[in-house]
């Protein structure tokens, strides 16, 4: 009985001894976690403030486009009233020529019509 009892007191000992490392390596594994979440929570500082910042940026971005945005419609809006009135332009050039043409060919029948009438026919 005292030899089954220091048998049992033996294995109770042992199993003590493999608690206690499986609770050491536990601990040892506890603080390596720990560890672990502190440099954890300091990335996810550090990715919050370049997140705000990425933010910012992004709307200073979009504030910039919409500024682009609005001065490419004013200049679509004053190309197209320059083109009007180039085209507006263009038709009384157009009507220029038209009128020296016409002036032109006035000219040449009134040239045509001196130099071919009689001698001393001429006004007055």
């Amino acid at each position: 009985m005292l030899r089954n009892a220091a048998e049992r007191l033996d294995s109770v000992e042992a199993g003590q001894q493999d608690i206690a490392a499986s609770v050491e390596a536990s601990r040892q594994e506890l603080d390596g976690l720990s560890q672990w979440r502190v440099q954890a929570a300091e990335q996810l500082g550090d990715h919050g403030g370049k997140l705000q910042s990425v933010q910012a940026d992004l709307g200073d971005a979009r504030r910039d486009v919409r500024g682009l945005a609005a001065a490419l419609q004013a200049a679509q809006g004053d190309a197209g009233r320059e083109h009007e009135a180039l085209l507006k332009l263009g038709a009384r050039v157009e009507l220029c020529c038209k009128y020296f043409n016409g002036l032109g060919k006035g000219l040449q029948d009134t040239h045509r019509q001196i130099v071919g009438s009689e001698p001393g026919a001429g006004p007055g």
